[in-house]
């Protein structure tokens, strides 16, 4: 009988390939900063509320693409436009 080992711990998987626009990138490395800023910053300084009020924008801008790429994506396609 053939001893066959088998791994304890499988090879890990390769990471997801993700691509997405350049702006798309631009508002998410935007929000990082600014929500890592408000995380480092005092509570009550300007730089706080600044951060805060910006973080708060990016995410409404977000929250619109997210919507509006949904809806794109559930409109049914229109079959008579051949």
């Amino acid at each position: 009988m053939i001893n066959d080992k088998i791994p304890s711990h499988p090879d890990p998987k390769p990471a997801p390939q993700y691509t997405c626009s350049d702006d798309l990138a631009d508002l998410l490395e935007n929000l990082r900063a600014n929500q890592n800023l408000f995380f480092r910053t005092k509570n009550g300084t300007i730089k706080h509320a600044n951060a805060f009020r910006e973080s708060k924008r990016l995410e409404k801008e977000l929250d619109q693409f997210l919507k509006k790429r949904k809806e794109e994506k559930t409109q049914a396609p229109n079959l008579f436009s051949l």
